[in-house]
């Protein structure tokens, strides 16, 4: 825990967010519970499994894990 707060994990997040968006692509992310708010604070909210690509929701199978994905105000950045 000494590295968090640091920004860190935000520029990650954007590192890897930015292409996907600038290619025209809706950006999935999934995270547990701790992570959640890094990815909000990106502009990620909250989807159901309605919301994701088929082919992704087979490869989750039986994870506990919460799904997150841009929203379309935040991809204009």
């Amino acid at each position: 825990k000494p590295f968090r707060n640091m920004g860190i994990g935000s520029a990650l997040v954007t590192s890897i967010t930015d292409p996907v968006v600038t290619a025209g692509q809706t950006p999935y992310a999934f995270c547990g519970p701790d992570s959640q708010p890094l990815f909000e604070r990106a502009g990620y909210e909250a989807a159901g499994l309605e919301d994701l690509p088929i082919d992704t929701v087979s490869q989750l199978g039986n994870q506990a894990m919460i799904n997150i994905r841009l929203t379309n105000k935040n991809t204009d950045r």
